[in-house]
């Protein structure tokens, strides 16, 4: 619906008084672009259905929004709990060579903010506790 008026002020067929005609054409067109965007990524999701966000297995740790691969235990030094603001986060303990090998761009830049990168159950199905004794019971002893 938005995309639809932002196409409708971007071709004229709708007018702002009081605003210059160029600009109200040219703030249609970017907000029925940005419309459009924000629709066809949704209709991404939508179609593609629920997909697995985090995977602990015996192999590593696997999140899709930290890492493109698993990251294999023997380069998980330690993992712990953080609590801020009520939210509880997942902490890994990693080596700078194996942040920068296996952190995506967007991990890298929170993991130079918190000094480790995070985990966040928020919003999914399994709890920080629910993945916390996963690990525990998966990662192997040393």
């Amino acid at each position: 619906m938005f995309a639809v008026f932002g196409g409708a002020l971007g071709l004229g067929i709708i007018e702002v008084k009081g605003y210059d005609p160029l600009v109200a054409r040219i703030i249609g067109w970017v907000a029925a672009l940005f419309f459009l965007l924000a629709l066809v990524v949704w209709a991404r999701r939508l179609l593609r259905g629920k997909q697995v966000v985090i995977r602990i297995d015996d192999k590593g740790i696997h999140d899709t929004r930290l890492s493109r691969e698993p990251i294999p235990w023997q380069h998980i030094r330690g993992v712990s709990v953080m609590r801020q603001s009520n939210v509880s986060y997942l902490t890994l303990d990693m080596s700078p060579a194996d942040k920068e090998h296996f952190l995506l761009p967007s991990a890298k830049l929170g993991s130079r903010l918190n000094g480790m990168p995070t985990i966040s159950a928020s919003g999914l199905q399994p709890s920080v506790e629910d993945l916390r004794f996963a690990i525990h019971r998966l990662r192997p002893r040393q």
